[in-house]
């Protein structure tokens, strides 16, 4: 795997499948499609937020996008606990 596919694997710290690799290593986000009444969501879900339907498949999201706005939390929410080294 890249660098790349690494270090976005890394920073998203998303569980499941809401990554999806390449064959040349390169990788994209993947959400689902509500089969139902057409909801698209982000991360992937098993019920649909809008109908409740659990009639879900997955979706491969568009390589191209724009970011409106990030955000960094310096500061755990009680109860979080720790993973990983350290």
């Amino acid at each position: 795997m890249s660098e790349t596919a690494h270090a976005l694997e890394a920073a998203l710290n998303l569980d499941g499948g809401a990554v999806a690799r390449e064959p040349g290593g390169a990788v994209h986000l993947v959400g689902s499609e509500c089969r139902d009444c057409h909801a698209r969501v982000f991360p992937p879900t098993p019920v649909c937020p809008s109908c409740m339907s659990e009639n879900m498949a997955p979706l491969d999201l568009s390589r191209r996008g724009t970011l409106y706005s990030w955000s960094v939390v310096h500061a755990a929410p009680r109860g979080w606990k720790r993973r990983g080294p350290g």
